[in-house]
């Protein structure tokens, strides 16, 4: 994969417990790609359908390609919206700042009537889930934050596809490395039984969060499914901790990651940690 030979960027120019609001923004902001997904693609039980990939180039979260191979982007650090030609070159842009979460999605909507020309789709609704409560979603415009502070995000995000992909092309039975709107998660799955179930059989979750109410600064975790029976619990590396309270999992906050230096320092101590953690689930579940 491309990404693999891509270089790790280094973290710390923003303390990550600073990084919330542009976070929360963020969240909302990829909000109206999940819903073009959801009007563009044929829906998967497991709305697969609707999550997003990493464009290292341009430093945005695409979607999975409409008809036409036409996409939509979220570019981070820029905090504006594409529509992209099936070469990826962005067609059209939108400024979030200073703008709507509805004029957003009025936006993607005549993308969707002008160049696929399917007027039933251009109407997009939000995806019906929970989501973090922000003044966006009563129709405040969006801010965007401080830039810088969404630049390190958007390093936070590209450093994580570098090593999460590390993780699955390392780990038999992984899912591709994917980005989850709903949660605004970047993860995989390591299907420790294949041929079972998948809501009976034993896997690993592995993935990247921004932050979120538990813990409000970025975080690299690793979850046994189901959870194991209490027992001793195996020693983790880089700092990492075992979380047993919101969910249970090990958990890499960004505080013990920046710790590990320079680039080459943090892409160590991140895979150390993840390449631990997976140990450790298996050995809990007994593979």
């Amino acid at each position: 994969m491309a990404r693999l030979n891509k270089a790790w960027q280094e973290l710390g120019a923003q303390r990550p417990k600073n990084l919330n609001e542009e976070r929360l923004q963020l969240h909302w902001a990829a909000q109206p790609l999940s819903a073009v997904a959801g009007a563009c693609i044929a829906r998967l039980p497991d709305d697969s359908h609707s999550n997003l990939g990493w464009d290292h180039a341009a430093g945005a979260f695409v979607t999975r390609a409409f008809p036409g191979d036409y996409t939509a982007a979220l570019a981070v650090a820029g905090f504006r919206l594409q529509w992209r030609e099936p070469d990826g070159t962005p067609l059209s842009r939108f400024a979030l700042q200073g703008n709507t979460l509805e004029a957003a999605l009025s936006w993607l909507g005549d993308h969707v009537r002008s160049t696929l020309g399917d007027p039933a789709a251009g109407s997009l609704r939000l995806p019906d889930y929970e989501m973090p409560e922000h003044a966006v979603a009563g129709g405040q415009p969006f801010s965007g934050g401080d830039s810088d502070r969404r630049a390190e995000l958007a390093r936070w995000f590209a450093d994580a596809d570098i090593v999460l992909a590390e993780i699955e092309q390392d780990n038999e039975g992984s899912s591709e490395v994917r980005n989850w709107p709903h949660h605004f998660d970047t993860g995989l799955l390591i299907a420790l039984e294949p041929d079972k179930d998948p809501g009976q059989a034993r896997s690993i979750g592995v993935g990247f969060s921004p932050g979120d109410g538990g813990t409000p600064q970025p975080y690299y975790y690793v979850n046994p499914y189901p959870r194991p029976q209490a027992r001793a619990l195996p020693a983790l590396s880089s700092g990492g901790r075992w979380e047993q309270e919101s969910f249970f999992g090990a958990v890499l906050t960004g505080d013990a990651l920046i710790a590990g230096g320079d680039a080459a320092g943090q892409h160590e101590r991140a895979r150390a940690f993840l390449d631990t953690a997976v140990d450790a689930c298996r050995d809990l579940l007994g593979v």
